[in-house]
């Protein structure tokens, strides 16, 4: 199994609105792709010097399932309008069920 991690920062000029139809077109992208068996996005919770704003983990049964999963039209539309209000980084790494 494969674990996708993504941490994001909203730039400054994000707006609150934007804000959060980015965690609504995140959170919504789990339940229109099949490829991947777990999905959950959530927004910090507490305030730190050096605390990302969003995140979003899900689990793939392999790398090649991960990037079907990537080459999809929708993945491609909400990571279009991420790119617009925010920067993240990403860790994929294989764990056992």
């Amino acid at each position: 199994m494969i674990r996708h991690v993504i941490l994001f920062k909203f730039k400054a000029s994000a707006s609150r609105q934007q804000r959060q139809e980015a965690f609504g077109r995140l959170k919504d992208l789990g339940t229109k792709l099949p490829q991947a068996r777990e999905w959950s996005v959530g927004l910090q919770a507490s305030r730190r010097d050096k605390a990302y704003d969003m995140a979003q983990v899900s689990s793939f049964d392999d790398l090649s399932a991960l990037e079907e999963f990537r080459r999809e039209p929708e993945h491609g539309k909400v990571r279009e309008y991420l790119l617009k209000v925010a920067d993240w980084i990403v860790v994929d790494y294989e764990f056992k069920e």
